[in-house]
Formats: structure tokens, sequence, C-alpha cells
């Protein structure tokens, strides 16, 4: 599959927008990401039990919830605590929400989506390493896929991180950030005609449903300035060498 079609990154699985490959990628030392190591996704809570089948038999063998305690209340993983039809070889799913919600107010005051991500890495760092440790150990037993509601902005985040880890050039992680606004167009076109119905008039599109490329460029931009690094970053968030090694053997094509 060639790294430029993306549509053939696309997984049409029932009921979910923007689930998507990252395999082929080029990536350190002359490698490419491996296929089917490593899936990005919006809510999965929409999932029919035919688009359960597909997750299953695509290899996933981890589920990474980024969402907080309340999202979960409000649109259940249909992979946790068992909640599958039919008999199969259950994913394993892990909760692991990405920020604080006590950095909400200090998310609130930020004028920019970019900001807004330099907040959550900065005043969550041990939440932020959680996720790429479960990627380290999840990679061992298959495939693995990270979600948050969306699938844009803490997916985003956490994709980021890993991509350039291994070393995937910073256009192409911006690049790959940037497809999730398009995919997301009929959600996001249908909450602004609910939003306008209910206000009588039509109403802004608000910065958060963009995925623009320099807003990621940006927030990697300001982790290299910062800590000289992404791996850097990623050491300083508790991450160790072995499990970025660990990233780096399975994620990255012999």
């Amino acid at each position: 599959m060639p790294q430029t079609d993306h549509q053939d990154r696309l997984l049409p699985w029932d009921a979910c927008y923007n689930v998507r490959e990252v395999g082929g990628y080029p990536a350190e030392d002359g490698k490419r990401l491996r296929w089917r190591a490593l899936v990005r996704a919006d809510n999965l809570c929409r999932l029919t039990p035919d688009g359960q089948a597909a997750l299953r038999d695509y290899g996933v063998r981890t589920i990474i919830d980024l969402r907080l305690a309340h999202e979960l209340e409000k649109n259940p993983n249909p992979f946790a605590g068992g909640q599958v039809h039919g008999e199969y070889d259950a994913p394993r799913y892990l909760h692991l929400p990405l920020y604080d919600p006590a950095s909400t107010p200090a998310l609130q005051e930020e004028d920019s989506l970019q900001a807004e991500y330099i907040v959550i890495l900065e005043r969550n760092k041990e939440l932020v390493a959680a996720p790429i440790k479960a990627v380290a150990a999840g990679l061992e037993e298959g495939g693995v896929l990270v979600h948050c509601h969306g699938g844009k902005d803490r997916t985003g985040m956490i994709v980021a991180l890993l991509l350039s880890l291994v070393g995937v050039p910073r256009e192409t992680v911006a690049e790959d950030y940037s497809l999730s606004e398009g995919l997301l167009e009929p959600v996001h076109s249908a909450w602004l005609e609910e939003q306008s119905r209910a206000e009588g008039h039509p109403i802004e599109r608000p910065r958060w449903m963009s995925s623009r490329p320099e807003t990621l460029l940006g927030v990697l931009d300001y982790l290299d300035r910062t800590y000289g690094s992404i791996p850097a970053y990623l050491r300083a968030a508790g991450v160790t060498q072995a499990e970025m090694a660990q990233i780096r053997k399975h994620l990255l094509e012999p």
C-alpha cells in the first residue's frame, strides 16, 4: 500500500468515522512502520457487532481508551467489561485518560488548540506516559488501537509522539494528524446544524473541529525546544529507554 494513498489507511468499521492505519509510513534507518501494528480511532461506542468483529479480525489485541471518566459513563466502550456480542478472543481494554480534569480550567484559558495541547503535555506527563507504556507492552501481543472521542486531539498527540519516536518525518506526522478534520466532517456538520437550529441562527465553527498541520508542528517544535527531542520529552514523562526500544522493535518493519 503506497504511503501517500490515504484511502488505503481508512478502515471502514461500521459506525466509526475516523479509524486509520499508520502502517507504511517511512521511519528511521530507511525502515517503515508495520501494517496492523498501530491503529488510531474515534469513539468505539457506536461500533455495531459487525464493526466489533472487524476490529478483532484485524488483529487488535489491546485497546487504549484516552477519554475521561464522564465520557465513558455517557458512551461506554463496547469492549470494556466484556460487553461484546458473540464469542471472541477479547482484546485487552485499558482506560488511560490522557489528562486530569483539574487541567480543564487551564485549557479553557488558552486561545488555540496548540496551546491546549501543550498544557496537556506539560501538566499531565505521567498520564501521557501511561498510554505510551501500554503501547510498548501491547505491541508484543499484537495490534494496538488508540482512541478518544473524535480520534483527533488526544489520539493525535499520542500517535504523533509514537511516530516521532520511531523517526517518521515531521511533515508526515503532521499530515497524518490533519486527516481527521475531513473524516470527521459528517459528525461536525451534523453538530453545527443541530446547534444552529437550537440557537436560531448559524453558529461559528469552533476551533476544536480543526486539525491543521501547523497546529501539531507547533507542538512538536515546542517539545524539541524545551526538551531537546521527542524521546527526551518521553523520558522526562517517565517512559524508559527499554520501553522506547520495544516500540521501535515492534512498530517498525525488520
